[in-house]
């Protein structure tokens, strides 16, 4: 999960509009080569990740779909056990 540390305006239709706090969920692949990698990694490691938008679900929403986000504008959430 990430979660989003400055505000993004979305450029079009296809674009989360995104506020500090929100919370993202990246796809993972459940099949194929590459079974068990997010999004974010099938897309760096095909040359697709050059702009920083990658697509995942905004738990911030009540709307479950997958749209883009910018990724700079993000950090991984880390979890200690």
């Amino acid at each position: 999960m990430r979660t989003a540390f400055y505000n993004h305006w979305p450029k079009s239709e296809d674009q989360w509009n995104v506020k500090i706090g929100d919370h993202f969920h990246e796809m993972i692949k459940m099949t194929g080569e590459r079974k068990g990698m997010s999004e974010w990694i099938d897309q760096a490691i095909n040359g697709k990740g050059w702009d920083s938008y990658f697509y995942a679900s905004n738990d911030s929403t009540e709307q479950r779909f997958y749209k883009l986000y910018p990724n700079y504008k993000v950090f991984e959430d880390i979890y200690l056990v």
